[in-house]
């Protein structure tokens, strides 16, 4: 998966966050279908710098970065010294979330937690007075990240190899001796 950077026209100069972020914040557009550029009008109208969140995931899987990572951002009233992460889709409604959202939503957990191995995971609702990102939100499954196993699969010779013959012969002299 890769990133889809844009070119944001910034209100103002942003702030640098001082330091790790304590929390990843999860949340949901509140919409059922937003681009990244809808929420940076939103969040213009509202008198912000722009686009809040650090990071924004389309249905279709597609992973946009809105702030800096290094920026504050403006998502989470008191907690905007973490990184925001935004699903696109109205979770309080919508009871299904689509697999390739998922599935960026796990990666990106992963890519965050590797970046950021202290952070915790809130929803934002754990830090405001708020229900996003909504009932139907599966949190379980995104901050479980991604969990394919690994599986290794050795060839199986056809032929046996050439220390067989030795190995057989060492055991039938041991059994004779025990």
């Amino acid at each position: 998966m890769r990133i889809i950077n844009k070119g944001y026209s910034w209100a103002a100069p942003l702030s640098r966050r001082s330091g790790d972020p304590r929390y990843i914040i999860w949340h949901h557009a509140a919409a059922k279908t937003c681009s990244p550029d809808d929420i940076h009008r939103m969040h213009l109208a509202n008198g912000w710098s722009g686009i809040g969140y650090h990071f924004f995931v389309r249905k279709d899987g597609r992973i946009y970065r809105g702030r800096p990572i290094w920026a504050i951002g403006a998502h989470a009233k008191g907690y905007n010294d973490c990184i925001g992460i935004c699903a696109e889709g109205a979770y309080h409604v919508e009871k299904t979330m689509p697999k390739k959202q998922l599935e960026a939503l796990q990666w990106l957990h992963d890519r965050m937690h590797k970046a950021f191995p202290k952070a915790t995971d809130k929803r934002h609702r754990d830090v405001n007075a708020t229900a996003c990102p909504g009932a139907y939100y599966p949190w379980k499954a995104v901050t479980g990240g991604v969990t394919k196993p690994l599986v290794i699969t050795l060839p199986v010779p056809e032929t046996k190899p050439p220390w067989w013959g030795k190995m057989l012969t060492w055991l039938k002299l041991y059994k004779r001796r025990h």
